[in-house]
């Protein structure tokens, strides 16, 4: 008699799924969000630490296994990697690859040249994309689809700056530029408008991107007599010039920007008895020892067996600024592309593990970092607050 019972109530549950003290709730599925991240995953680039696009895509896992894993996350976002390789104009193809896959925007095309043709396409198919890297001054007017989460050249061309005026006795500097990289022009202009205000004086050289050999320019530099070299440049190049300079005998100052890559010290090793110091600009170091950022580098090493460097923090950080969006979109809305390009759009502050960032007129600001390398080592010289008005 129980187990007829027993059998006839567990009949009842199976046809009607709500107990005998109230109705069940039904198990919520969370609505597929899905993401692009665009880079290079193919091609080894010598002018990065990024190698295959490695650590760029595995600071935007760590965001998103984070997301994906809360409680009270909306979503679930699904990552899809698109590969441009090493070349440029794969930027446009890159763009359709990712509205053709019914991914809503992107986190991509972490070089300004990259970033400056993707805007093109981003117009045009109206898709968003978040850079973590770029920082040409002008990408922001290029397009309101395109979304820097990092600083501008601006920035850190007037951090350079101003530490250059506080502490070089020589107010001149010689700059060395890329005609052809649309980063190296921009941090050059920058730079300059910022050096001049402080009764600075520039004088420019041109390269080009693919110049690997800068000894007799070098040379005329030297003989001129500066003190002082600015290379807004890519790391390759950067510690190419450094390495030149001091085989020929330079024992000045380098001032360069985050295309050094930060505390990246297998650039250039600096000799014992050799006075050239380089101080570059970056927006990133483990060395900031606030819970949120020491707690990003324990979960990358656990998960990846590996230390982070640049690009996976800041893709970390572009990450940030996504989520900050998808949290005002509604799950009972439709999921379109235009809706994110809205929400990325209100976006006023966001947090990085470098502190608080904020949208300002299209642009981020957040903090700079300032580093000085030298034959003593590397070490972490400040990290400079914006003004937040």
């Amino acid at each position: 008699m129980k187990y007829k019972i027993l059998m006839l109530c567990v009949g009842w549950h199976l046809l009607f799924p709500f107990s005998l003290w109230g109705e069940e709730k039904p198990i919520q599925v969370k609505p597929t969000i899905k993401i692009a991240v665009i880079a290079n995953f193919s091609v080894p680039n010598p002018s990065t630490s990024n190698p295959y696009g490695g650590h760029f895509l595995n600071g935007v896992q760590i965001a998103i296994d984070e997301y994906n894993t809360r409680s009270d996350s909306k979503f679930q976002i699904q990552l899809v990697t698109i590969d441009h390789g090493d070349v440029k104009m794969r930027a446009l193809d890159a763009v359709q690859k990712g509205v053709e896959l019914q991914t809503l925007g992107a986190i991509g095309f972490a070089y300004s040249d990259y970033a400056m043709l993707a805007t093109l396409a981003a117009d045009q198919k109206q898709y968003p994309i978040i850079t973590p890297s770029a920082t040409a001054d002008n990408l922001a007017q290029k397009s309101s689809y395109l979304f820097q989460a990092s600083f501008n050249d601006s920035a850190q061309g007037t951090v350079l700056a101003q530490y250059a005026a506080e502490t070089l006795a020589d107010k001149r500097v010689a700059i060395i530029e890329a005609t052809d990289c649309t980063y190296c022009l921009s941090l050059s202009e920058a730079f300059q408008k910022a050096f001049a205000k402080r009764t600075g004086i520039s004088n420019v050289y041109h390269i080009a991107e693919e110049d690997r050999r800068f000894q007799p320019l070098l040379k005329q530099i030297i003989d001129v007599g500066f003190k002082a070299i600015m290379l807004p440049l890519h790391g390759f190049q950067c510690g190419a010039i450094v390495r030149e300079a001091i085989a020929m005998g330079y024992q000045g100052v380098f001032l360069v920007g985050d295309g050094w890559g930060g505390d990246a010290v297998s650039l250039v090793t600096i000799p014992q008895g050799s006075a050239v110091q380089v101080f570059s600009t970056s927006q990133w170091t483990a060395q900031l020892f606030n819970p949120r950022n020491q707690q990003f580098v324990r979960a990358y090493h656990t998960t990846f067996g590996k230390n982070p460097n640049n690009s996976s923090a800041l893709s970390y950080d572009a990450a940030q600024f996504l989520l900050r969006a998808v949290d005002s979109l509604s799950p009972t809305s439709p999921l379109t592309k235009e809706a994110l390009h809205q929400a990325l759009v209100h976006v006023s502050q966001f947090e990085t593990l470098e502190g608080r960032a904020l949208r300002r007129d299209g642009k981020t600001v957040k903090p700079v970092v300032l580093f000085q390398h030298a034959a003593a080592g590397t070490r972490l010289v400040k990290v400079i607050q914006p003004h937040y008005q």
